[in-house]
């Protein structure tokens, strides 16, 4: 019996202090914003890039990947991209993943595009990105620093708002100067339409 009786408190206790905790982590984040718990997360590096292939159908052959950000919030839950990437946009963050993203993917693709001139890496820019005059700077810089051609980076526009098009033509002119080419990402959705091409 006092056996039983130790257990059946020991239980309760666990069970009451698992439940003091959860309120507590719950309690945390509710009293944060999205944009706070957005900012914080990426101040704190819980920005990753994950990899998506691309294959070219007729033969099966790897071409290249696209780098895409994901990002977990200081309770390690996931902030889903379509969240974080509207936040960042809408409230300045925008550049600082992008060179996160920028840095990380480089640096992890470069063995493959180093191996094989034919493979390229997409990293996403939002219009913000495109009109930052400090970004193709940073882009050169790391392209640089990782011994790779700009022509095996592709810079995939991921236009969610409308922007000045005599502006996004300088810019995407900037960048196609030093060799890197464009892709439109999510075309037929939001902006990406054919008159926006």
């Amino acid at each position: 019996l006092p056996a039983l009786l130790a257990l059946g408190i020991a239980v309760l206790g666990a069970l009451s202090g698992g439940s003091v905790g959860l309120a507590a982590r719950l309690h945390r984040r509710r009293g944060l914003s999205l944009v706070e718990r957005v900012r914080r997360a990426v101040a704190a590096g819980r920005l990753t890039v994950v990899y998506q292939p691309l294959v070219r159908i007729h033969d099966g052959r790897l071409t290249g990947v696209e780098a895409l950000a994901r990002l977990t919030d200081e309770c390690g839950d996931a902030i889903p991209p379509e969240v974080f990437i509207r936040v960042a946009e809408e409230h300045g963050l925008i550049g600082t993943i992008t060179r996160i993203v920028i840095r990380t993917a480089l640096a992890d693709m470069r063995p493959r595009l180093l191996e094989r001139t034919d493979f390229y890496c997409g990293v996403n820019l939002g219009a913000a990105d495109i009109l930052d005059p400090t970004l193709c700077g940073f882009l050169n810089g790391e392209v640089a620093r990782n011994g790779l051609d700009p022509r095996q980076i592709v810079l995939e526009i991921t236009e969610r708002s409308t922007a000045d098009h005599e502006q996004l033509i300088e810019g995407m002119t900037a960048f196609s100067g030093h060799g890197y080419e464009f892709f439109i990402d999510d075309f037929g959705t939001g902006y990406s339409s054919l008159a926006y091409l």
